[in-house]
């Protein structure tokens, strides 16, 4: 329990949901109940990852994770199922790279988000009322936005 915050990644598949709620009920909850003084922690979001906006069932189950933890709860920046991050592992990146770019775009997003999210927790104790908007990358479209087609290799944007 040296952490601060937990971001539960989702795998938007029915397995994963309830491996998400598992983890939240299995492992967390028992932390905090067993170690009130120690266990500080808190649940930052639930990330949804390897979306395929294709398939009706993973937008459902997206649908149903955010029924389930309210829309405040789930991250607005979504990992979509896209090549390129499967590929980072084995080739690297560069930011002169079309598909590279947009992945850099994608995970500025979701740091920006990251710290807006632990800033309204420090502020209010919690995420309610928590909204982001994309600023570098719009997942559900797959397009770089302007913020994202300025992020220099510093990984600034100006």
């Amino acid at each position: 329990m040296v952490t601060d915050y937990i971001i539960a990644v989702q795998e938007v598949k029915r397995m994963a949901m309830e491996g998400t709620s598992n983890f939240i009920s299995n492992y967390l909850q028992p932390m905090l109940n067993n170690f009130p003084n120690e266990a500080k922690f808190q649940v930052a979001g639930i990330l949804p990852a390897l979306l395929s906006s294709r398939k009706k069932t993973q937008l459902l189950n997206y649908k149903k994770t955010v029924a389930r933890y309210g829309e405040d709860n789930v991250f607005h920046t979504i990992v979509k199922n896209h090549d390129r991050l499967e590929a980072f592992g084995e080739n690297g990146f560069s930011l002169n790279d079309y598909n590279d770019r947009k992945m850099f775009a994608l995970f500025a997003d979701l740091f920006t988000e990251l710290e807006l999210r632990i800033e309204s927790f420090e502020k209010t104790g919690d995420v309610k009322d928590f909204r982001y908007e994309s600023h570098y990358f719009d997942s559900m479209t797959n397009t770089t936005l302007p913020a994202g087609k300025e992020i220099q290799l510093d990984g600034i944007a100006e």
